[in-house]
This record gives structure tokens, C-alpha cells and sequence, in this order.
């Protein structure tokens, strides 16, 4: 049996609920189309009606957006029970589905909306009347499902058999409060499935005690045809089931029972990033599939291992997801990590030199990780190699007025001399990456890559002295990536200090390949 489970993003509607989060429209456009052509999600669910705010513009931009690119049907809105307000506020923005939130607990179709199931379903049936008279397609979210299950199953029941006769496309089963224990989920949708052996069934689940993403797993086993996830896992609370996690694992471990995705898992990261910028949410580093940290390898044994035989490599490759191994320079990691590293950058060690770089590697990186472009600067000074490093910085001073550009004013050392530079710009780092990038077009051998992503490490201690370590991402023509890291009690040096290394590392390797 070959089927193809539906992944429905919620990332711009369930996953705006994160606590203070907001995107603009553009940037919600932005997502919505990267989602669409790019990860190539099945369908994605962009606002909720008559919420307020800019959702109406949103809904209408991405709309339109779609209609043109020939992928209308797959954007969705979020609906209620109101009287066909949510669908008209839905239907003038041009959306051709609504999602319709009805209870799926007594409980709470009692004590919130002061219903018995006969009210609810009649006042839904008018809804997907009117709905479907506006040619929309209709999908029913069961909200509280999960505790529906557990408390009033004969409820979900009674629900379930009343929503068989209504013209609807897929009902959607909530375990809104994340509750439900993996083997629960599975025995409940099962339990569904056989009252709605026709019907399409979602899973929605959000990730309370962090089984999202196996009860959703679960979901699929049990019966369900599609899954709502996030990229991140954003959301209210602890957040809704990650995007990157449900893809990587359907493939992984229900792929051999023939349940395949239509996702472009390579794009996963690209996507990650994307949302983390927007939304100013970082990705924790050791996030499985997209954290920063998950590729890497710190200890010796193990970089060791990965060098004689990937040893320490599993199946969840990194270059599946435009990613690659990262032997980390530190204390940890002796001589294979040293060795491992020097290869990358081109360098053939002796045995003598690998002893003296390796003592400096673990004395310098006893309290911190150390970068490929730290290496060569230890190789350079240790070895006596000053052609290693392109430029280094011999002074600089920046001055930020407020509500003004801040200007730049450094010396740098290339090739035995000294070079004053200068420029203005949003603070002191963009002055002083402006005056580099200005200098640097006159010298053929020197690469200035792109900035693809600036983060700030700031001390929380209390102590306003401690160091800052900023950690900036580089993209140079070849299109490969590279991180260099910035060490200073100054927030703006210690990115002068990340921006140097990487003029470095991009020279260095632009060196090697000429």
C-alpha cells in the first residue's frame, strides 16, 4: 500500500499564536510562497477570521498571490461557528477554504458555548451550507478531541456520525492541549476511522510534554491521511508539531509501510531560518534536524570515529539537508579534530606541527569553541605562515549618534601594509562591513562574503562586562556556507571580530581552488 500523507502548514495562523510574535504581510507572503514552491507543503492554513489586525490583508495578499500561480485550492483560512461571518469575512478575501472550528468535547461545547451536540451540529450544518454555496471547500477542525476521547467518547461519537452526512472534506482531529500519549492517539484515531471509514482525517497536535511529533506518528498509523505542523514547531504554548521532525521521521520510519511526503526536505533549513529571522525567534542549537549544533562533533573519539569510517554517522545524514559534519575545534577534540579541520583548509600537517597546533587549539579553546578561521590564524602564527591570513585588523573606532548612521573608522594590514578605511552606516558593525566591502573591490584575492544570518550571544549573568559572543553565518559564490564567531565584551568589536575572520576563511579558500 503506497500513500501519500498530506502536510498542512500552520505556521502563518496556529503558529503566529507564540507569544509575542508578528509578521508582517510581506514577510508572511514570503513564508507562504517559500512553503508552497519551495518545501512544497500540500496546503497551508494562513489566518483566522475576523480576528483583527492585518489578517484580512494577509489572507487577501497570499490569495491573490496563489490564484496567480495556479495553487489557490491549497491556501486555507480558519473559521467559526458565527453565524456565516467567518465565512463571508473569508470568501471576500478570496479564500476557497474554510476550516470550521467545532468542539470535539462535550465538555466544551457545553461550558463554552452553552450547546448540546444537536446545536452545534445544526448551527454547523448552516455554516458549510452557506459555505459551500460560495463554492468553498470545507474541512471541520474537532477542537479538544483528544479530551473529548477521554471524557465523552460517546460525544465524539454521536459528532462524528452527524459530520459523515455534511458535504465536507476533511475532518481535523485536535489534540489541543497536547495530553494524548502516543499509543492513546493511535487507538483513538483508529476508533474515528472506523466511524469514518470514507472520510479524511487530520491530526493536529501540539507539543505540551514534547510528543508532538510521535503522536503524530502514531496519528498516521492509526489512520489519519494528513498532519498539521510548523515550521519550528511555533506556536501557543510549548508550540504545534515541528514541520522539520514529522517530514524527516515519516520518511525515516513509516517510509518501508509505503507512507510518503511530497516535502523537499532540503529546503527544511532554509525554511527554519527563515521564520526564525522573521518571527526574532531563535532556533535552539541543538534543535533535531535544523539546530545549528546538530551535525557537529566535539569529542575526539568520536571526530576520530567519523574520520576512519563514519563511525558516528547515522542515516540522518546533514547533506540531506544542505548541511554537513562540523568537527569542532576546542579542548575536546585533540588532534583529530585538529587534523580533520587542517584538511578541510588545505593544510598538510607534520606530525611535529599538528603537536605544536593542537597544544595552541586546546589552551585558547579551553573556555570556548574555536572556528576553521581561528585555525588558520593559530597555523599562521604558530608555523610562522603570515601569507595564511589576508587582512588583519590594527584599529578601529565607531561612533553611533542617536537617530543618526554611525560611521566607521579602522586600519587594516594586508600583505605587509597598512590600510585606513572608512564609511557610515546603520551602526557601527554596517559602517565598519561597508568600509571592508569598499576597500576589498580594488584587491582581486580578497572575498567579501555575504551575511546570511547575525546572531548575538549576550550574557545574561548580570555582569554588563562579561563577553559577547556574536556568531555570524556567510554565504561566498560557490553558494556553501560558513560560521565565524566574534569574541568581545564589546557587542560591535566582537562582530568587526567575526567579520575579519570570514574575509579570511573565503580568501583562504578562494586561494586553495585558484
Amino acid at each position: 500500500m503506497i500513500k501519500t500523507i498530506q502536510i498542512m502548514d500552520t505556521t502563518l495562523r496556529d503558529g503566529l499564536q507564540s507569544f509575542g510574535v508578528h509578521l508582517s504581510v510581506p514577510e508572511r507572503q514570503q513564508v507562504a510562497e517559500f512553503l508552497l514552491r519551495r518545501v512544497r507543503v500540500d496546503s497551508l492554513e494562513v489566518a483566522s477570521a475576523r480576528v483583527g489586525g492585518d489578517e484580512h490583508e494577509t489572507l487577501t495578499t497570499i490569495v491573490k498571490w496563489a490564484a496567480s500561480h495556479h495553487c489557490l485550492e491549497r491556501i486555507e483560512a480558519l473559521g467559526f461557528i458565527d453565524g456565516t461571518s467567518s465565512v463571508e469575512w473569508i470568501a471576500s478575501a478570496g479564500c476557497r477554504t474554510i476550516n470550521i472550528l467545532a468542539k470535539g468535547s462535550e465538555r466544551h461545547c457545553r461550558k463554552q458555548l452553552h450547546w448540546t451536540l444537536n446545536d452545534q451540529v445544526e448551527y454547523l450544518g448552516v455554516e458549510v451550507e452557506a459555505a459551500r454555496s460560495r463554492g468553498m471547500a470545507v474541512n471541520v477542525y474537532l477542537e479538544d478531541w483528544s479530551q473529548g476521547m477521554r471524557q465523552s467518547p460517546e460525544f465524539v461519537s454521536a459528532f462524528a456520525l452527524q459530520l459523515a452526512k455534511l458535504p465536507i472534506e476533511r475532518v481535523m482531529l485536535c489534540d489541543t492541549l497536547g495530553v494524548l500519549y502516543p499509543l492513546e492517539v493511535r487507538r483513538y484515531v483508529q476508533v474515528v476511522r472506523t466511524l469514518l471509514p470514507r472520510q479524511k482525517l487530520d491530526f493536529h497536535g501540539h507539543n505540551d510534554r514534547g510528543l508532538a511529533t510521535a503522536n503524530t506518528l502514531l496519528a498516521i498509523e492509526g489512520g489519519e491521511d494528513g498532519v498539521h505542523v510548523a515550521v519550528n514547531g511555533m506556536g501557543e504554548r510549548a508550540g504545534n508539531t515541528p514541520l522539520e521532525e514529522v517530514v524527516v521521521n515519516i520518511k525515516d520510519f513509516l517510509g518501508h509501510a509505503g507512507f510518503l511526503v511530497n516535502i523537499d526536505e532540503s529546503q527544511l533549513t532554509v525554511a527554519s531560518r527563515m521564520v526564525a529571522a522573521f518571527s526574532a525567534r531563535r532556533v535552539p542549537p541543538n534543535k533535531p534536524i535544523v539546530g545549528a549544533n546538530v551535525f557537529s562533533q566535539t569529542a575526539g573519539v568520536h571526530i576520530d570515529g567519523d574520520v576512519k569510517d563514519e563511525l558516528y554517522v547515522s542515516d540522518l545524514r546533514p547533506e540531506r539537508f544542505g548541511a554537513q559534519v562540523t568537527h569542532v575545534l576546542g579542548h575536546l577534540g585533540g588532534k583529530a579534530s585538529v587534523k580533520s579541520n587542517a584538511k578541510k583548509l588545505g593544510l598538510d600537517l607534520s606530525v611535529e606541527e599538528l603537536e605544536l597546533v593542537t597544544e595552541k587549539v586546546q589552551e585558547l579553546g579551553a573556555n570556548h569553541s574555536l572556528s576553521p578561521s581561528d585555525l588558520l590564524a593559530i597555523v599562521a602564527d604558530i608555523l610562522d605562515r603570515p601569507e595564511l591570513v589576508t587582512i588583519s585588523l590594527v584599529k578601529v573606532v565607531t561612533n553611533s549618534v542617536f537617530a543618526k548612521s554611525a560611521s566607521a573608522n579602522a586600519v587594516i594590514a594586508h600583505n605587509g601594509k597598512h590600510y585606513a578605511i572608512t564609511a557610515r552606516g546603520g551602526g557601527g558593525f554596517d559602517a565598519f562591513w561597508n568600509a571592508l566591502r569598499k576597500w576589498a573591490r580594488g584587491y582581486g584575492v580578497i572575498v567579501i562574503p555575504e551575511l546570511v544570518h547575525y546572531d548575538i550571544d549576550v550574557p545574561t549573568s548580570g555582569d554588563s562586562s562579561a563577553l559577547t559572543t556574536v556568531i555570524i553565518t556567510w554565504r561566498i559564490p560557490d553558494k556553501s556556507e560558513f560560521i565565524t564567531t566574534g569574541l568581545d565584551r564589546d557587542q560591535v568589536m566582537a562582530g568587526i571580530k567575526a567579520a575579519v575572520a570570514a574575509v579570511n576563511l573565503a580568501s583562504h579558500r578562494k586561494g586553495k581552488q585558484s
